[in-house]
């Protein structure tokens, strides 16, 4: 059975998850599963690769989340990524929990594109 997460890409629902909520490292490591890996190590390294690319292109946005709201965080993108990546790689287990590592928010252009996906998929 197709689902429409199934027809997305990895950038797509990732960004279609971040247009309606924020999302945690937890949350994208578990949809990286989608592109067959199974090793914990290739999973988490897709995940980051992937954070990566939608920060560097400015779809995201790394931060903390305080309880109430999302809060970027105040440095280069190149820094958020090495902190990801750094952070990430430390820990024996590549599985995090929800709230860990990063929170991810959209940016104005991330937040069209994911709703973009939504809109095509209740058409």
């Amino acid at each position: 059975m197709t689902t429409p997460e199934s027809a997305r890409t990895l950038a797509e629902d990732l960004l279609a998850r971040a247009s309606d909520d924020w999302v945690t490292a937890a949350e994208v490591i578990d949809l990286a599963r989608r592109s067959g890996l199974e090793d914990p190590e290739d999973l988490r390294d897709l995940s980051v690769g992937l954070i990566a690319r939608l920060v560097v292109t400015g779809l995201l946005i790394p931060g903390e989340y305080d309880g109430s709201v999302h809060r970027p965080w105040e440095c280069s993108t190149a820094q958020a990524i090495a902190r990801i990546a750094e952070d990430w790689s430390a820990r024996t287990d590549p599985f995090v929990m929800p709230g860990e590592i990063v929170w991810l928010d959209t940016t104005p252009e991330g937040q069209r594109l994911g709703d973009a996906v939504l809109r095509r998929e209740s058409e």
